[in-house]
């Protein structure tokens, strides 16, 4: 990621380097300890600029009760360091808020619906945010209610800040979002009810809405500085190829990590096991060398999308792009989120946002 990529820079920067040709010789205008200097006090001022914001979501999380939610993972560090590692610069630090409060509800929500709610009380939910009604919290259990009740409050906070910034009222695209990201989830909770094991495509086309990629980067975008026309918006929307893509590499790469301590836990649907269900002469292993297939094209041809979108202003490609990346990065050794205090996106972590370079 390019945060963690200009760390290296600068610990692997010699300012007295020695080039070899068919000469050895230096270079003062590349090699200089100015340089090195002036990248240590910008990368150390960012980062502490970084914390300060992380400090602010963490009180967020705190005062809208989510600590007292028994259900869910509480990573509030590592999903900051996602946005934080790719959309560094300080005029994002709206975009950085609002990308981390989405993904931390895009959890939360996930693991309501995934093992947590009944599913009435889940459709209560739906139906609740489909309506923007608070008077149905008084339906819900308590934990339901602190969910609703919180989600309700930051993304009017959200839209308030959009409306400013678009010039026109995003209440209702940010509603709109959430409904097509919610369906997705309840989808998956009736499979889960059921023991039903989808086909291969029928489950793509749901599980790349419900890795919720799509929804963070959709409402994200909002922040980002740009006007976002309906023209623009609809390059990066559900329809699009390269929003397609993102939700698909995003999901592969979590199944391939995830799929069997999943099915320990009694999920029956995973892009793995639902190929093998379409092909059952295969062996597992077979099915799980597919799917790397599928994804190591998918990534081709993200490649591809994110050079020949031009249309789209640069800061709404790059949060696309690198969304996907930061998936590759969190799920590169296993499951980098659910497990992230044993594994090194911990170090990652650690020096993109706490530890100053020396």
């Amino acid at each position: 990621m390019p945060r963690l990529e200009a760390r290296s820079y600068i610990e692997n920067y010699g300012p007295n380097d020695v080039w070899l040709g068919k000469t050895m010789y230096m270079m003062p205008n590349i090699s200089n300890e100015k340089y090195l200097e002036l990248a240590k006090l910008d990368f150390n001022r960012v980062q502490f600029l970084h914390r300060q914001e992380l400090q602010d979501i963490r009180r967020w999380w705190n005062s809208s009760g989510f600590s007292e939610l028994g259900f869910t993972r509480e990573r509030v560090a590592e999903i900051y360091f996602s946005p934080a590692s790719f959309l560094f610069e300080p005029e994002f630090a709206t975009c950085r808020a609002v990308y981390t409060k989405t993904s931390n509800f895009t959890v939360i929500l996930d693991d309501l619906y995934d093992a947590h709610g009944t599913l009435d009380n889940l459709k209560l939910f739906s139906e609740s945010v489909k309506r923007w009604d608070l008077s149905l919290v008084d339906q819900m259990p308590q934990d339901m209610k602190i969910c609703f009740k919180g989600f309700y409050n930051t993304f009017n906070e959200i839209a308030e800040e959009g409306r400013k910034r678009q010039g026109r009222d995003v209440l209702g695209y940010i509603r709109k979002v959430w409904e097509v990201q919610l369906g997705a989830y309840t989808k998956e909770a009736e499979w889960s009810a059921a023991r039903y094991v989808p086909s291969y495509d029928e489950y793509i086309g749901n599980a790349s809405v419900s890795i919720a990629l799509g929804t963070v980067v959709l409402i994200s975008a909002l922040s980002t500085g740009e006007i976002l026309t309906d023209d623009i918006l609809s390059k990066i929307g559900r329809d699009s190829r390269f929003l397609y893509l993102m939700g698909l590499t995003g999901r592969l790469v979590n199944d391939t990590k995830t799929y069997q301590a999943e099915r320990g836990q009694g999920e029956v649907a995973s892009a793995v096991q639902c190929y093998m269900k379409d092909h059952p002469e295969i062996s597992e292993e077979e099915a799980l060398k597919h799917v790397y297939t599928i994804m190591d094209n998918a990534l081709d041809e993200l490649n591809r999308e994110f050079v020949n979108n031009r249309d789209v202003p640069d800061t709404c490609r790059r949060l696309v792009f690198e969304t996907a990346r930061i998936m590759q990065l969190f799920y590169m050794d296993g499951d980098g989120l659910t497990l992230s205090h044993n594994m090194e996106i911990k170090e990652h972590v650690k020096n993109c946002l706490f530890q100053p370079v020396a």
